[in-house]
């Protein structure tokens, strides 16, 4: 039986689950402190102020409020380097209603401990029952239609979501079988007890047969698009430790020794998440890739490198392609390619060079650091006798992700753009400041991106009252929260490409892609180069 909603509808409920990720963990840390009652008895709040009123960290807080504003509760108004919030009509009643977000932090520890749960039925039972206690809080309070659906299909994401990834990382697909039924097939077999569970509580199954459940509509359209929630969802760490972050000490996150885990994501669920969830964008860069391979042999550059690599799906998919589509692919032998892999993490570098060592691809894979190219540089010529400016050069969302160096030399009177909300360890950034820290860092770039540039793939965040006019239309909220929290840069389109002409890059004439459209334009693909 097809869905009775349209895939339009479908997304912006996908996109909805993305953003109750973030928005119910934030209401939960605002209201077990009482910053709901503050908020509504003043109407508005300057962010630096209220952290000093409830001794919390103003870079956090200032990034939880544009989080409620981007759901259009909130008004961010920015002047002087000051930054208020105005509490909306709309925001009335679901102030009142915070109390009921109260069990949001004990449900986030119990999807943390997913792998867990999944294979132990009674356990998923508890959490079914918690999740379902929050669902009729939300259900029971008076709120208007709209919010209270709205809330509620952020409840379903809390779990769907974090349920979807965990099967699909471990082989889980839907797929649809002789007689037209939707399947959540491969589920593998310790996780089938707990699924069955959590799947009936959603209210997802048509039916629970042995071999695999039969779906619902609906269901079949989220499963189907399991690692569009991984990115999200790798972030919960984050979110169960909203209360020390906006409240606690700024630096809890940072605390590990040296090459420790992350404490705030789980990396190997966010490569996986980020290397299925961008088919789209990657198709734009394999038209770049292949216009420039098809050039002149004399014309080419001697290969590509990839800073921030992941898992190194992206690397083999470019050497498959050049391989097979273009000029350079058919004189391999007299103009063979440096392939060069670079990544902070050594986990994600041990998950390229085994995608490289499956794919039969020979690549160089090396420590990098986004905010360091000189030592990038310096590595490849003393390992490899190469220049790094002789490669190609791409990335993938992490320039926001380089570790924010305050500028030395600060510009007098230099306006901000960007609306966005910037923290670290805590402390609010100037946005003036985080832009020419950009500037700065593109800069530490531009002598290498002189003959072939680089290809980029960035996120952006948008203005607050544009995301609230378009809710459902992008997820920009989920990554607003899940970046924002953990000292990340996200900036609008227009202000990135102006702070990059700053640093002396420019894109190539007609490359660059927006998605998901020129108003929203929250992905960006550009072909910046320098001089």
């Amino acid at each position: 039986m097809p869905s009775s909603l349209s895939a339009k509808q479908l997304r912006a409920h996908l996109f909805t689950h993305l953003d109750g990720l973030v928005v119910l963990p934030t209401l939960a840390a605002l209201q077990h402190r009482g910053v709901h009652v503050h908020l509504q008895d003043q109407g508005e709040v300057d962010v630096d102020e209220l952290a000093g009123r409830f001794e919390g960290n103003a870079g956090y807080l200032n990034v939880a409020l544009r989080l409620l504003a981007s759901q259009g509760w909130l008004e961010q108004r920015a002047a002087d380097g000051r930054v208020r919030y105005r509490a909306l009509p709309g925001a009335l009643p679901l102030i009142g209603a915070a109390r009921c977000f109260g069990t949001v932090p004990r449900l986030l520890d119990e999807l943390i401990a997913m792998p867990a749960v999944l294979a132990d039925a009674p356990r998923a039972q508890r959490l079914a029952d918690l999740h379902g206690a929050l669902r009729e809080a939300v259900a029971a309070r008076p709120l208007p239609a709209p919010v209270q659906a709205r809330l509620l299909r952020m409840v379903e994401g809390l779990l769907a979501g974090t349920v979807l990834v965990h099967l699909a990382m471990h082989g889980a697909r839907h797929k649809m079988d002789h007689r037209g039924r939707d399947r959540l097939a491969n589920i593998a077999a310790p996780q089938r007890p707990g699924a069955d569970v959590l799947l009936q509580h959603l209210g997802w199954c048509a039916a629970l047969e042995i071999d695999a459940p039969v779906l619902l509509p609906e269901a079949a359209f989220f499963s189907a698009r399991a690692s569009a929630y991984g990115v999200t969802v790798s972030y919960l760490h984050t979110m169960a430790r909203l209360d020390e972050l906006l409240f606690g000490a700024g630096n809890v996150l940072w605390t590990g020794a040296p090459g420790s885990p992350e404490a705030h994501v789980d990396r190997t669920m966010n490569v996986w998440g980020s290397g299925g969830a961008h088919g789209a964008y990657f198709k734009r860069v394999d038209e770049l890739v292949m216009e420039l391979f098809n050039r002149p042999l004399e014309e080419q550059p001697l290969g590509f490198a990839d800073m921030g690599s992941g898992d190194g799906t992206l690397i083999a998919h470019l050497f498959d392609l050049v391989h097979d589509h273009t000029l350079r692919g058919r004189h391999l032998r007299e103009h063979p390619l440096l392939i060069v892999g670079a990544d902070y993490n050594e986990a994600a570098r041990a998950s390229t060079r085994a995608t490289l060592a499956r794919a039969d691809v020979w690549g160089e894979v090396l420590f990098g650091d986004v905010s360091d190219p000189d030592r990038l540089a310096v590595d490849l010529r003393e390992q490899h006798d190469a220049d790094l400016g002789d490669l190609l050069n791409l990335r993938t969302f992490i320039d926001h992700n380089r570790l924010y160096r305050a500028p030395v030399r600060v510009d007098p009177g230099r306006p901000a753009r960007s609306t966005g909300a910037f923290a670290f360890r805590g402390e609010r950034l100037d946005n003036a400041h985080v832009e020419q820290d950009l500037r700065d860092h593109l800069r530490r770039w531009a002598p290498y991106l002189e003959r072939f540039g680089l290809i980029v793939i960035e996120l952006h965040t948008l203005p607050p009252a544009l995301a609230a006019a378009h809710l459902g239309a992008t997820a920009v909220t989920a990554y607003d929260g899940t970046h924002g929290y953990s000292d990340q840069y996200i900036v609008e389109h227009d202000v990135f490409l102006e702070v990059a002409a700053q640093a002396g890059l420019h894109p190539v004439t007609a490359a660059g892609k927006v998605y998901p459209s020129a108003e929203l334009p929250v992905i960006s693909v550009n072909w910046l180069r320098g001089g």
